[in-house]
């Protein structure tokens, strides 16, 4: 899976997810947790955040994807499926986190974990980059 270079306008994303990184840390159930799952656990965080706080009326953003981006238990479902979690992490890439989940919201509970999933994987090398984890 290919390091993704996020655009440097995403960084107060960034911000706002190592700021949940550092809280997850920060906890004592989470002392022997894997990096891997502190950055998914506070995906989700700031995924619940920003869903009590946005209203879910986004139009959707029709975008082309060429990653192949997707976990593994997601590589035998149907193609439209796995180009919707492609699509997903692409938008999270070129438009940041917040405008991802917006749209998330409209996909099915399975699309939505899966592009939890496949942003941490993505995610976790670029923290990892710039210090963040």
């Amino acid at each position: 899976m290919e390091t993704r270079n996020y655009s440097e306008a995403l960084n107060e994303g960034y911000k706002r997810l190592h700021s949940q990184i550092e809280v997850e840390r920060a906890k004592p159930e989470n002392a022997e947790v894997h990096e891997r799952e502190i950055v998914k656990k506070s995906v989700v965080s700031v995924v619940q955040s920003i869903k009590k706080t946005q209203p879910t009326e986004e139009k959707k953003e029709e975008t082309q994807s060429e990653l192949h981006v997707i976990p593994q238990y997601a590589e035998q479902e149907p193609e439209a499926l796995k180009k919707e979690i492609e699509t997903l992490v692409e938008l999270a890439a070129n438009k940041g986190l917040e405008q991802a989940v917006q749209v998330s919201l409209k996909c099915s509970s399975f699309v939505q974990d899966a592009f939890h999933d496949a942003l941490v994987d993505n995610l976790v090398p670029e923290l990892k980059k710039r210090g963040m984890i």
